[in-house]
C-alpha cells in the first residue's frame, strides 16, 4: 500500500479493508496550534496621555498637559489642563489658551473663570472625561494646523 492509498483510504480503486482503516484512525496528525493572542488591558485616554487622577469625595479631578503638534513650527506644544467630573457634569479647563485658539470658530466658547484658567462651555456635553480631553486637543490641533498639510 502506498502513501496515497493510506491518505485517501482506497487501494486499487477499492476501499481499504477495515483493519487498515482502524490503523488510519489511530494515526494522529499534529499541526500548528492556533495563535495565542494576549491583548493589553483597555486604558483610558487620560491614562495613556499620563494625566493624573485624584478623587475628592464624589468629584474626580484630572490634571495634565493638552498636547498638539504644530506643523508650521514643527514642534509639540503643551498647555496645562484640568478636567473636573462631578455626577454627570464634565468641565474642561485650559490655562492661558494660545491666541490661535481664541480665533478658532469655537474660541468664544472659552470663558475666563479664574485667571489663568479658561473653561470650555459645551454645545453638547461630553459623556466621558476622554471625550472632553480629546475634544480640547482637537480644538488645539485645528487652531494650529487648519489648512496646513503635514
Amino acid at each position: 500500500m502506498n502513501w496515497l492509498s493510506r491518505v485517501f483510504g482506497v487501494e486499487g480503486g477499492r476501499p481499504v479493508v477495515a483493519a487498515s482503516r482502524a490503523r488510519a484512525r489511530a494515526t494522529r496528525v499534529i499541526g500548528p496550534s492556533p495563535d495565542l493572542v494576549i491583548a493589553a488591558p483597555a486604558r483610558f485616554a487620560w491614562d495613556e496621555k499620563r494625566w493624573q487622577h485624584k478623587r475628592a469625595g464624589d468629584r474626580q479631578e484630572f490634571t495634565g498637559q493638552y498636547r498638539v503638534f504644530d506643523r508650521q513650527g514643527r514642534t509639540w506644544r503643551e498647555f496645562h489642563g484640568y478636567i473636573s467630573h462631578h455626577g454627570t457634569e464634565i468641565a474642561a479647563y485650559i490655562a492661558d489658551p494660545p491666541l490661535e485658539m481664541r480665533r478658532h470658530p469655537h474660541g468664544a466658547c472659552l470663558q475666563l473663570t479664574n485667571a489663568p484658567w479658561f473653561r470650555l462651555h459645551w454645545n453638547r456635553h461630553p459623556s466621558t472625561v476622554d471625550d472632553a480631553l480629546i475634544y480640547m486637543e482637537r480644538m488645539l490641533d485645528e487652531s494650529f494646523n487648519q489648512g496646513r498639510r503635514g
